[in-house]
């Protein structure tokens, strides 16, 4: 049993797969309820709060990908700026020190911005939601603390992609499983209790920020036990090559996910509440899928930067190629599941607003798929850096 144990806390793959699958029973429970118990205009309310949060985060640009791939070629020992690798056995830390500052002040610049914009344009995209909520006054004056933990939860993202870089992938994840229980049935207690959507929102985005402060804290103890070289400032041309490729990673990713979510906002304004429902809960259900479907492959992001930098290339392929296979079967099952059991599932916990147009559903189906076709595919070309 306790053999069991120890081999379930130090698996990457079984704490991913328990993290992500609390997270979808978060979405596929908590939603329904909101659906199913509160008027159209609150549950408007919560898909949109739920939307803005993700739409914040998408100013990471494309940095954590990136510092978890070099994070992840100092582990083989390998000069991030040349191709040949300095040593097979051991880590290049004289350059971790410094790559990990500049990751700090990156993620602070990113996320100050993040919170400005949300403050001053956020609230007006989504300002009619705001006015037919019964929660309104109070809606619109919690919209800056929204915004604060949105930009708190991206600035303390970069650490998390410090320890998958430095191959801690299941220390992070079992943190973010921990919290994503508390996180469930806290919020579920306060809609029940309260039946605030306000305040259930709220309470469901801090515990991202506290997921990502315990991170820190682990991050914190594994950079001073391991980087024991005083850190010297990288120079210029390696701040060039990580702001290059993250800056073409951040294009696509808001080519993708952030055309997605703008849309969300302008439906707001151009068709009823109940179709906004409509449409934000099938896209909450097949972003979750398609986060759910990626574990196989990008679990093992850090083991793929490792074996680029090792020179084991057709390794590397062979891994990815069936990781790659494994995440688009998971893809289409889940897909299936709720293409023909989806309305009877949402149906039987009384949800109100329950996969109804079939025509939408097909599309977005297709729409996801194809982006995480070809988004894995990008990661796996990003590894030349």
């Amino acid at each position: 049993m306790a053999s069991l144990l120890q081999y379930i806390r130090k698996s990457p793959n079984i704490t991913t797969w328990g993290n992500m699958f609390v997270k979808l029973t978060t979405l596929l429970l908590l939603t329904p309820f909101v659906l199913a118990s509160y008027p159209v205009s609150e549950a408007e309310l919560w898909l949109i709060y739920l939307t803005y949060f993700s739409f914040i985060l998408l100013f990471d640009f494309g940095f954590s990908a990136t510092f978890v791939r070099i994070f992840g070629y100092t582990l083989a020992g390998k000069k991030i700026l040349k191709t040949s690798v300095n040593n097979r056995t051991g880590k290049n830390d004289t350059e971790v020190g410094g790559i990990y500052n500049f990751m700090k002040k990156i993620y602070l610049i990113i996320s100050l911005v993040a919170i400005l914009l949300s403050v001053l344009v956020g609230k007006y995209l989504v300002e009619s939601t705001f006015d037919s909520s019964l929660e309104g006054g109070m809606a619109v004056n919690l919209w800056l603390v929204t915004s604060l933990l949105g930009g708190t939860a991206l600035y303390v993202a970069c650490y998390s992609a410090f320890l998958q870089g430095m191959n801690q992938v299941a220390l992070v994840q079992r943190t973010q499983l921990f919290t994503s229980i508390l996180q469930f049935f806290s919020t579920a207690l306060i809609l029940h209790l309260s039946g605030s959507i306000v305040f259930s929102a709220i309470n469901y985005q801090l515990w991202m920020v506290i997921s990502g402060l315990l991170i820190r804290r682990k991050s914190h103890k594994l950079y001073k036990n391991n980087c024991l070289i005083r850190p010297r400032e990288i120079n210029t041309p390696l701040k060039f090559s990580i702001l290059q490729s993250s800056w073409r990673s951040g294009i696509g990713t808001f080519m993708s996910h952030g055309t997605i979510l703008l849309v969300s906002f302008m439906i707001t304004d151009m068709v009823s509440a109940e179709e906004t429902v409509e449409y934000l809960f099938i896209l909450q259900i097949l972003r979750s899928t398609s986060a759910f479907s990626q574990v196989p492959f990008y679990s093992k992001l850090p083991l793929f930067s490792k074996l680029y930098a090792g020179n084991f290339q057709d390794k590397l392929l062979s891994i990815a190629s069936t990781s790659m296979r494994q995440t688009m079967l998971l893809y289409l099952a889940i897909c299936l599941f709720v293409w023909f059991f989806g309305a009877w599932f949402f149906g039987l916990i009384g949800s109100k607003y329950a996969l109804s147009s079939n025509a939408l559903l097909f599309y977005l189906m297709v729409g996801f798929g194809l982006e995480r076709f070809g988004a894995m595919h990008m990661q796996l070309y990003s590894l030349t850096n």
